[in-house]
């Protein structure tokens, strides 16, 4: 969980800092529970996904998409595009993260 929530996001974001603007960082940043409400569909039991959350997702992956769209039109892999992968990295870091926080605290309230 340390390494998931804690030692990796952060220096993907520091290098993300350093090549993109902090506003864009931070758009990316907010995919964090976007990705949180997929993985946990299919890795908690008692968080499915509904029509609600599924829109919601559909519209911040969009909104992804509007952000990386000038990297992909150029079809150059650049410092900036690097630094955007680096944020969502950080971003599916933390999702990874807090599903297994999740089911970690779940089993071991079982075992209580």
């Amino acid at each position: 969980m340390g390494i998931l929530g804690m030692a990796l996001p952060f220096p993907l974001f520091a290098y993300a800092g350093a090549h993109i603007d902090s506003a864009i960082s931070a758009m990316i940043n907010g995919l964090a529970p976007l990705m949180t409400a997929v993985l946990a569909h299919y890795f908690i039991s008692t968080e499915k996904l509904n029509k609600r959350k599924v829109s919601g997702i559909v519209l911040g992956c969009i909104g992804f998409v509007v952000i990386f769209a000038p990297s992909l039109i150029d079809k150059s892999i650049d410092a900036d595009s690097l630094g955007m992968l680096a944020a969502f990295t950080g971003a599916i870091s933390y999702a990874v993260g807090m599903v297994y926080a999740k089911n970690l605290c779940a089993l071991m309230l079982r075992q209580c």
